[in-house]
């Protein structure tokens, strides 16, 4: 089967896609087509699908990434903005994986605007992906996607290890309003000295997350770098009780 699944909401007319990573895919549009799409360049270019009949439809996606665009703004993979996101699953990081020579994919803005999107995040929804971060790795990844529920699976990023890089996890869940919990061992794999902007505005206006674990940033210390920490929690509402006193490690 595909490795990365997804199911459009009730009423769907089309679909839209965004690709810059240099390989060979396929997408199986769920309505009997299929796109077999062979890139020879990193340039993000938009894939698009019209549905005749407007409805339900399940998506599949397949293939692997061979290179990526060395942009920090440019995403491997993005469907930035598409609101006929009901459900994903599956490794999307099979796809795009971390290559032989250590280049690493973006999850730039990915799901960035997904209000359509409902339920958990898949917790191998990055499966594939490992080794040393890169700059903007999940810059808004899951920015305004309202509809995301329940817990951060903990192992959503535990292949990511090493030295934090700028923005690594800038925006990543902002306005994530129905994210209610963050496991303690989320960042585990981050370890070493600061990096810019590394958690700007991480769970802001994540309103229902209740409490922040102790242990979340344990691996970070070192000389404070700019806005490492800025806005990171901002408009948190639902917090209670109070905040761990070792929450920012040692610096």
């Amino acid at each position: 089967g595909a490795p990365f699944k997804i199911k459009t909401v009730e009423n769907a007319t089309d679909f839209v896609v965004y690709i810059s990573a240099k390989g060979k895919f396929y997408i199986n549009w769920g309505d009997g087509d299929e796109d077999v799409i062979e890139r020879t360049d990193t340039n993000e270019q938009m894939y698009s699908h019209t549905y005749e009949i407007p409805g339900e439809y399940d998506i599949e996606m397949g293939g692997k990434a061979t290179a990526y665009n060395n942009s920090n703004t440019v995403a491997a993979v993005s469907f930035r903005d598409n609101t006929n996101i009901k459900k994903i699953s599956g490794s999307l990081g099979y796809i795009f994986s971390t290559l032989p020579n250590g280049g690493q994919p973006k999850f730039y803005y990915t799901f960035s605007g997904n209000t359509g999107l409902e339920g958990q995040i898949p917790p191998a929804l990055f499966y594939g992906v490992n080794g040393t971060p890169a700059k903007n790795m999940f810059y808004a990844t899951f920015s305004g996607a309202t509809g995301l529920r329940g817990t951060i699976p903990a192992e959503l990023f535990e292949n990511i290890v090493g030295q934090p890089m700028e923005g690594i996890f800038y925006r990543t869940f902002e306005n994530c309003t129905g994210l209610t919990e963050v496991p303690g061992n989320l960042f585990a794999g981050i370890s070493g000295a600061p990096a810019r902007d590394m958690f700007h505005s991480t769970f802001a206006g994540c309103t229902s997350i209740a409490e922040i674990p102790s242990g979340l940033f344990a691996g970070i210390n070192g000389a404070p770098a700019q806005r490492m920490y800025n806005a990171t929690f901002s408009g948190c509402t639902g917090l209670r009780g109070r905040i761990p006193e070792a929450l920012f490690g040692v610096f």
